[in-house]
Formats: C-alpha cells, sequence, structure tokens
C-alpha cells in the first residue's frame, strides 16, 4: 500500500493518531507503517475508532499539534544548551 522507501526517507516533522480498536485497519500494521518514519510521534488511543478525525478533528488535530509542539520545544532545549559551546568553537 505505501512505498516503504519513501516513507524512510521522510525528513518532515510528522505525528499520527493509531485507533487502536479500528475495525478496518489492524493496530499493528498502522504501527508498523509508522515506524518506517524517522522521528514519527505516535499517539496510540482506543477513544476513538476509524473516523476519528472526521468525528472529533479539532480534538485529535490539536493533540497531534501538541505532540510537535512537545517534540520542537525539546529540540531547541537541546540547541540552546549547545549554544555556548558553538560559539566558542566559531571564535576559534
Amino acid at each position: 500500500l505505501y512505498d516503504a522507501e519513501r516513507l524512510r526517507g521522510t525528513e518532515v516533522p510528522v505525528a499520527a493518531a493509531v485507533y487502536v480498536d479500528d475495525p478496518y485497519v489492524d493496530c499493528a500494521f498502522s504501527m508498523e507503517t509508522a515506524a518506517l518514519v524517522r522521528g514519527m510521534r505516535v499517539w496510540q488511543t482506543n477513544e476513538f475508532l476509524h473516523n476519528g478525525l472526521r468525528a472529533h478533528g479539532g480534538h485529535i488535530l490539536g493533540r497531534l499539534m501538541d505532540l510537535e509542539v512537545v517534540h520542537l520545544a525539546r529540540r531547541l532545549q537541546i540547541l540552546v544548551r549547545r549554544l555556548p559551546r558553538t560559539v566558542r568553537l566559531l571564535r576559534t
């Protein structure tokens, strides 16, 4: 169904909701697919079914955006911690 090599080559931030009790897509298949994407953040939930995005889009998209914000904040903290070292290296 998906081109595994293209998924492995994805370099953009990605987050996904995986519905544990989805009646149409097996959770294990969703997790295997998500594992192909480097840095994929997955929210596994049993709160929704296959139509979760249509039925509760605002809630789900908000949660996925929160995953990305937390990830980006952590990356920023790492970069800020490295900044003094980087400045010292640039000065030499």
